[in-house]
């Protein structure tokens, strides 16, 4: 409840009916002190001044107040428009393959060459171009029932380090035992991986294989191959090109609190032009489009949940960022009580969060250029936020807190305490308190004040609903002994504020930073000690 909230308290602890000071007596051994115990003045940004950072208060060029809210969600990451499999695959080459024959001594030396193209598996409709790795690795490896030495050169034309294809020599010397074979491995940090097969095709790696057969003298049976097998594994995406297909992608679910209503029980507060905006920020190579699904506001006291139908949230169209190092921005419309029936009606019940779903296609008109691009860090951003102009009405508002206080130094040579305290309010608001004592358990001890009190009036306004005087208010305060004698016990004082706005109940008001609430308390003490 902010700093006025906690100012009532102490106020409300000590409040119970009025006493008039000319009407107080005492003993010839009860002396008593009056004296002033301060004065505070409250202007609108310091009552505003307790928030979060998702909070903040606007002061428009008329001097009006807003609140805004405000969050930011990650709708989409690179990872779940893209996710890279691996790559494992294996040739094999025959005698025949190779052209060896049948021969009970061989010592030659043969030489053969073969290349092969495999698919890099992708969901469907995803055509990728090239992609640059942040990291990954290529294993290679060669065996054979060969009894003859084999060198083995694999060449990937369309794996470049460097502006180099990737090579590997592996040497499968035969020791006298089979099968035997070779491994290499490749670190393919920052490698650039070509898909197109020299721009004919998607999706595909090309792979080109020599192989030298050294005769050791021993024979070949006919049945013998040389089998090489290769993986690309562990890869992660520095950043690609290519058609990302039409993907539907589901987004969690984000709220914004709404504080204002933080310490709300019940009642009615409408404010009468409440604003929801959405920001979009993409920095994709990739159009989206983006539905916001079952927005709608929660009151979480009785779960009262109420839906914003707005046609423009169902196709927002989300422009592709015009580089990697860029992003795109789209704002949507503002939604307000012009184009949106039922928002005010939303703000009446008093909600505490607003709550929506986004939904996200990628290339919703599909494959119709130009290519499409993605980084690591690609990301879609939804900012949303609502503004809340201090402007409606509010009647039958509870608001109630629990706080901490300290009774034990109540001293026990206090007979009756008395306090005046003198308001003027500049507010369009009145505050009636109650308070309660309550025990560490929370049971309550004693009510400080005989029924619900109003402490503070509301000021009248204009016909614009800006305030035009201040409230003038006088109210004295009394506790007896036998409740201080009880003060001893207590750990909390629950406070429970009743606020309305200016008569009658449906009495449009303003807020202006102009406003301000003064506050001047006096005490008067009746003591047992005698002096």
């Amino acid at each position: 409840m902010n700093k006025l909230a906690i100012f009532l308290l102490v106020l409300g602890m000590y409040s119970c009916t009025k006493t008039d000071f000319s009407k107080v007596s005492y003993g010839k051994w009860n002396p008593n002190l009056a004296v002033p115990i301060g004065s505070v003045d409250f202007n609108m940004d310091e009552i505003l001044s307790n928030h979060d950072n998702n909070e903040l208060v606007v002061i428009d060029q008329f001097g009006q107040l807003e609140v805004n809210y405000s969050t930011r969600l990650q709708s989409v990451s690179a990872a779940e428009v893209l996710t890279l499999p691996a790559v494992n695959e294996s040739v094999n080459l025959s005698m025949t393959d190779l052209g060896i024959p049948t021969i009970p001594v061989f010592n030659q030396t043969i030489n053969q060459s073969t290349t092969a193209q495999f698919a890099m598996t992708l969901p469907s409709g995803i055509e990728l171009h090239d992609l640059i790795l942040d990291d990954g690795d290529l294993a290679i490896n060669v065996s054979t029932a060969l009894k003859h030495d084999v060198v083995l050169t694999v060449t990937f034309p369309d794996i470049y380090y460097q502006g180099n294809p990737v090579t590997r020599v592996l040497t499968a010397n035969y020791l006298g035992s089979t099968p035997h074979g070779s491994s290499a491995s490749v670190d393919l940090t920052n490698h650039l991986l070509d898909l197109t097969a020299g721009n004919t095709t998607v999706n595909q790696l090309r792979i080109a294989i020599g192989v030298q057969i050294n005769g050791t003298g021993n024979e070949i049976v006919g049945n013998e191959d040389v089998s090489i097998n290769f993986g690309l594994n562990n890869l992660k995406l520095n950043n690609a090109t290519g058609y990302f297909g039409q993907q539907s992608l589901a987004v969690s679910s984000d709220s914004i609190l709404i504080k204002l209503f933080n310490n709300a029980q019940s009642g009615v507060a409408a404010l009468t032009n409440p604003k929801i905006n959405f920001k979009f920020i993409n920095s994709f190579g990739i159009p989206f489009q983006l539905a916001i699904n079952d927005m709608k506001t929660i009151n979480v006291a009785n779960g009262v949940e109420m839906n914003i139908v707005n046609s423009s949230l169902a196709a927002i169209n989300i422009p592709s960022a015009p580089s990697n190092a860029d992003s795109s921005i789209t704002i949507l419309p503002e939604i307000n009580a012009t184009n949106t029936t039922n928002l005010n009606n939303l703000i009446n019940n008093t909600p505490k969060y607003l709550s929506f779903d986004v939904n996200a296609t990628t290339n919703p008109n599909g494959n119709t250029g130009p290519l499409n691009f993605i980084s690591k860090d690609s990301k879609l951003f939804v900012e949303a936020s609502v503004a809340l102009p201090l402007e409606g009405y509010a009647y039958d508002f509870n608001l109630k807190d629990t706080m901490a206080f300290n009774f034990s130094d109540v001293e026990d040579n206090i007979d009756f305490l008395l306090f005046r305290l003198i308001s003027k309010n500049g507010f369009p608001v009145n505050l009636i308190a109650n308070a309660t004592v309550v025990d560490q358990n929370y049971v309550p001890l004693f009510d400080l004040l005989s029924g619900d009190q109003e402490l503070i009036g509301a000021a009248p306004v204009d016909a614009n609903g800006k305030v035009n005087d201040v409230a003038n208010r006088i109210v004295d305060i009394s506790v007896d002994k036998a409740k201080l004698l009880q003060f001893k016990q207590g750990k909390y004082v629950v406070l429970e504020v009743k606020v309305a706005t200016t008569q009658p109940q449906t009495t449009v008001v303003k807020f202006y930073n102009d406003y301000k609430l003064s506050l001047k308390l006096a005490m008067q003490a009746v003591l047992n000690q005698s002096l």
